[in-house]
């Protein structure tokens, strides 16, 4: 960084107040108090040292990496809104709803939410359950109800079913997968002109395998 630099506070000396110190007085009720700005400044840095010591010694039981591992660890939240278009094609182009994690760590979807919201009743006449997948093995984590892209001229919010038992020798959590939101047996099929907005609210976890 070019130019001067500030001088931390911390390396800043106290300096021995002067007669020719400002002095600041104040009072209260009766009583009447006066100091000087260098007593002032030094009571500052005082309290300035305690917490720069404080912060250093925090550092030595707790580094940046492991706050950051305990960080991605905490329960956290995905939103997507998924437009009209992307409905319509939801098995075929499924959409990511929580990235990949990493080599070595996996995604555990701890709840799923839908909103629905059309301007119409009965968009789609079949192909209406939406499913949150794995996106390397494709297999379901969450499944909505059957008729869920069937409904009336409406918006509601549905939990989706979280699955947890995957049919045998089938991976749910796979390393350095993503999550992705798709529609069970193909595409749904078109009632006139259909015209849906879904919202997607996924709580999840990091786990390291």
């Amino acid at each position: 960084m070019s130019g001067p630099q500030r001088k931390p506070l911390a390396t800043v000396e106290t300096v021995t107040p002067t007669l020719n110190d400002k002095a600041i007085i104040s009072q209260v009720g009766n009583t009447v108090k006066s100091s000087t700005l260098q007593s002032i400044y030094n009571l500052f840095k005082t309290g300035y040292d305690t917490v720069y010591a404080t912060i250093a010694q925090l550092s030595n039981y707790v580094t940046t990496s492991q706050l950051s591992t305990t960080l991605t660890t905490l329960p956290q939240v995905a939103s997507v809104t998924i437009n009209n278009a992307s409905v319509g094609i939801l098995n075929t182009l499924p959409i990511q709803i929580v990235p990949s994690p990493g080599v070595g760590k996996a995604i555990q979807v701890l709840s799923c939410t839908v909103s629905f919201e059309n301007t119409q009743p009965d968009d789609y006449q079949s192909n209406l359950q939406l499913q949150l997948i794995d996106g390397f093995s494709s297999e379901a984590i969450a499944l909505s109800r059957v008729d869920f892209l069937g409904g009336v001229s409406a918006t509601y919010s549905q939990y989706l079913t979280i699955q947890q038992g995957a049919s045998q020798l089938s991976d749910q959590i796979i390393d350095n997968s993503n999550v992705k939101l798709s529609i069970v047996g193909g595409d749904p099929a078109p009632n006139g002109t259909p015209d849906v907005t879904l919202k997607v609210y996924v709580v999840y976890q990091i786990v390291t395998l």
